[in-house]
């Protein structure tokens, strides 16, 4: 009994070097879900933070024709001209102030109605609205008229940073359309539309679950109790700690 215990324990610490060290893929090896489960752990060891994308319609700002593609261009040709030009082919009225000016050259080829839009005023310090059936269109300047009229309002509740913490963290072009009310995770944005997306860009990848690492470890001393719970490992589901063991950290 003792003697196959013994080839029992060399055996899974065999198996466990050759998981650490060798090159093969954790797939080739195929090790049983005991003993996969006590090396790797049951969730994943990293925990990747992926992009995030921010996009109109997360702010309730969606196309009023979403199945539609227009197609058109303009050389030379004035900024208002092209947004009544994209007014009149997709039927939504659109309305601009006096400071809405200049020559632009522009070909549109199959875009929906808010991406031509963002692409005509695009080409000046211009930005858009979506209002109740018409969309305004304006300079998106804090010294203009109708900066306030492009503002809009978006409330942000944080998961995992406080609301102090994160506006400290903002770049300070930012912190200036950031409030927050004391006590309260909830964080509101009044800007304009193009400044509101790189804000909450900003807000998304810092507001962010911080990724865990978790570390492999190598058995290189065991005591002889613990020999014997090795052992044994292999022949019982009955998986306990054992009293003493030695590790080292890779």
């Amino acid at each position: 009994m003792k003697k196959t215990r013994m080839i029992k324990t060399f055996m899974f610490l065999g198996l466990m070097l050759l998981i650490s060290c060798s090159k093969f893929k954790r797939k080739e090896l195929r090790p049983s879900k005991r003993i996969e489960n006590l090396l790797f752990g049951r969730k994943p060891c990293i925990t990747k933070v992926k992009r995030e994308k921010v996009f109109e319609f997360d702010f309730g700002i969606y196309d009023p024709t979403p199945k539609k593609k227009y197609s058109f261009q303009f050389l030379d040709g004035s900024i208002r001209e092209a947004l009544m030009e994209l007014s009149s082919t997709s039927g939504i009225p659109i309305v601009f102030d006096e400071s809405v000016s200049g020559i632009l050259s522009i070909e549109i080829r199959k875009k929906s109605f808010l991406k031509s839009l963002e692409l005509i005023t695009s080409s000046g310090p211009y930005d858009f609205k979506k209002e109740k059936g018409y969309f305004f269109v304006g300079l998106s300047d804090e010294k203009s008229e109708s900066w306030w009229k492009l503002n809009y309002q978006h409330n942000y509740k944080l998961k995992n940073l406080n609301a102090i913490d994160l506006i400290k963290q903002l770049s300070p072009k930012h912190q200036a359309f950031i409030s927050s009310e004391p006590g309260q995770n909830t964080i509101s944005i009044s800007a304009p539309r193009k400044i509101l997306k790189s804000i909450a860009y900003e807000i998304y990848r810092l507001d962010k679950e911080k990724a865990q690492i978790q570390l492999g470890i190598t058995i290189s001393e065991l005591s002889s109790r613990a020999k014997e719970y090795v052992g044994g490992l292999l022949a019982s589901d009955n998986i306990k700690y054992p009293p003493t063991t030695t590790i080292i950290t890779q």
